[in-house]
């Protein structure tokens, strides 16, 4: 089954929903020892994908693509396939929680663009309204192999754009 993309309300659902599972998780923490080998959850790839999709089509981020056509999930060519004019154009989506870490593959440094997506401590503090988005055109010009690499690290060494999205206005 080819995978659909969130709606704008079932993001901003989901992410309210993963929410409740972290301040649950943080009360049987406190409650009981044993809790704490009890993981986080992973951020679904459907969320931060689905997010990526809407702000490309809304022209938040890649605005400066001419002639914006379809742009959709792209299976296992890309997470995300962007139709600008005759180009179809790869996009990897990476997501990440407070630990702000993260390994680009040789898919995601050959990709044409490579987005990223930093939830913070969106999940763990109720106060958190907005995460950050940080894109990289041709990821090829800055690593040419796999790499492990933390947010404060790629933003000291290339600068990659950056947008602050409040999630309830979506």
């Amino acid at each position: 089954m080819p995978k659909t993309c969130l709606t704008k309300d079932q993001i901003r659902t989901l992410t309210k929903l993963i929410r409740e599972v972290f301040v649950f998780l943080e009360k049987l923490k406190a409650s009981n020892a044993l809790a704490e080998r009890i993981q986080y959850p992973k951020i679904p790839p459907i969320l931060s994908e689905s997010i990526v999709i809407h702000l490309i089509r809304d022209r938040k981020i890649l605005n400066g693509l001419m002639n914006l056509g379809d742009v959709h999930f792209g299976g296992r060519a890309a997470d995300v396939i962007v139709e600008s004019g005759s180009k179809k154009l790869r996009v990897e989506v990476k997501s990440t929680g407070k630990n702000a870490f993260e390994y680009f593959g040789p898919k995601d440094i050959s990709a044409d663009y490579l987005v990223w997506v930093h939830f913070g401590g969106f999940f763990t503090q109720a106060t958190d309204k907005s995460i950050s988005v940080f894109t990289i055109a041709r990821p090829a010009q800055y690593f040419t192999e796999p790499v492990k690499i933390t947010l404060d690290k790629l933003q000291k060494t290339i600068s990659p754009a950056r947008f602050q999205l409040d999630l309830h206005s979506l």
